[in-house]
């Protein structure tokens, strides 16, 4: 019985750290979702931003 309990506590234990590697790998993963969208805005503003430039830059040219 001693043998018994001892196997189901090492069960429960091995079952709380897969759970919470689980809940560690979702966490990471959302976190770096996150961090690709901030990083898609950002490279959006930087085209749109770029795009506003060369415009300028053909305007200024048909000016000059």
């Amino acid at each position: 019985m001693k043998m018994h309990n001892t196997l189901q506590r090492r069960l429960a234990a091995a079952e709380a750290e897969r759970v919470a590697a689980e809940k560690a790998k979702l966490e990471r993963e959302a976190s770096a979702q996150k961090s690709l969208r901030e990083q898609e805005l950002s490279l959006e503003v930087v085209k749109n931003h770029s795009k506003s430039l060369e415009q300028q830059a053909q305007e200024n040219a048909k000016v000059a």
